[in-house]
Parts: structure tokens; C-alpha cells; sequence
């Protein structure tokens, strides 16, 4: 808008004031009061009403402006309490706000664990993994197992299946390998087997 090519601004929004990551006194939070409104909730929030009022902060454009002072004022109170306590104030207050997890702290969850998120994996070996599981939810489907480990097909497991249903149509492939050798969980049309409906 004013001609000028934005630079980077890291972790923070470039128009939103605060909008960003803040120390606490055990780790890192994120909140998001971008408005003058939430300003004022998150200041009442953090205890220091003032802040609110400092001629520096009173908009949404300062704060932009004074982003450095801003963010030096609100860690000067963060750092004094753990996550915990700012989210239970913040939140209490309805400003938007999280803690950044580490993967130990992500993997336990709850919000993670109520949508059934961590779900098992397993290769050709005997150990699974924990990863993430797929977030999109359709009526009718059933939600991710998260005891069951999904197992991945083995290296070449569906290659002929998978060249056949592709190629074999336009005449460009025949199976290098006879009926007989042919995969268990292939069709009699050599399609791979589809998930259930």
C-alpha cells in the first residue's frame, strides 16, 4: 500500500500488534490480541492495566510502530510466571493464546488425544512409531485407530498392481510376473484394494 516490499518479521504479524511469541517464565507463548480490544483484555489479563495506556501502545498501529518497546514491556511481566498461569489468565480473559509446545509436551496433548491425532505406524519391522494422524474428519468415516498400528507397504509390496492399473489399459505393460506370483490383495482387473466406503 505504500509502495514498500515488506521485509520479514519472523514469528510476529506484520500488521497485528502484539501477534507473536513471548517468553514466559518456563518457556515460550503465543498471543494474539491484534486488536485494541483484546489489548486491553490481555494487559487487565497480565495484571498491568497500564499498559493499555501507555501513549506508545493506545493502537493497533503503534503497537506496530513500537513493536520492540511493546514487546520488551509485555516480557518484562511474562518472564515473571510459568506458561501455565499466563494461559489460565489469557484464556480466562479470551485472548487468543498458546503455549509453544515441545514434541514431548505435543505428543500428550489433550485437544491431540480427544481427536484421536497420534496414531501408530509400522514398517516391515516389529516397532511402530507415534506420528500424527490425519486431521480432516468426514461424516461416515471412521476416525483415526490410534491402538491399531497402520502398517506401510513394503518396498515393491503394490509396484506390479500399481503399473498395471496405470499402464496396462493403453497397452503400454504386461505383469513381468506370472498370475499365480501376483499379490493376494490385488482384484482379478489388477486394481490395488480401495479403502472402505
Amino acid at each position: 500500500m505504500e509502495g514498500k516490499i515488506p521485509g520479514r518479521t519472523g514469528d510476529s504479524h506484520p500488521s497485528l500488534a502484539p501477534f507473536e511469541i513471548f517468553a514466559a517464565k518456563d518457556g515460550r507463548i503465543i498471543i494474539a490480541a491484534g486488536n485494541d480490544t483484546l489489548f486491553m483484555l490481555m494487559a487487565d489479563a497480565l495484571g498491568s492495566p497500564a499498559l493499555a495506556l501507555d501513549p506508545r501502545f493506545m493502537s493497533n498501529d503503534l503497537r506496530c510502530s513500537n513493536r520492540p518497546a511493546m514487546v520488551a514491556a509485555i516480557e518484562a511481566i511474562t518472564t515473571r510466571e510459568p506458561i501455565e498461569h499466563w494461559i489460565a489468565k489469557l484464556n480466562e480473559a479470551g485472548v487468543p493464546c498458546s503455549p509453544i509446545n515441545t514434541i514431548d509436551k505435543l505428543f500428550d496433548h489433550p485437544q491431540l488425544k480427544a481427536r484421536n491425532m497420534i496414531v501408530k505406524v509400522k514398517g516391515q519391522g516389529h516397532r511402530h512409531i507415534r506420528t500424527a494422524g490425519n486431521p480432516i474428519r468426514l461424516t461416515g468415516y471412521a476416525d483415526n485407530d490410534v491402538e491399531t498400528p497402520a502398517v506401510s507397504p513394503g518396498l515393491n509390496q503394490h509396484r506390479e498392481a500399481i503399473l498395471n492399473e496405470l499402464m496396462a489399459t493403453h497397452g503400454a505393460y504386461a505383469n513381468a510376473a506370472p498370475d499365480d506370483d501376483m499379490p493376494t490383495d490385488i482384484d482379478a482387473a489388477g486394481s490395488l484394494p480401495r479403502a472402505a466406503e
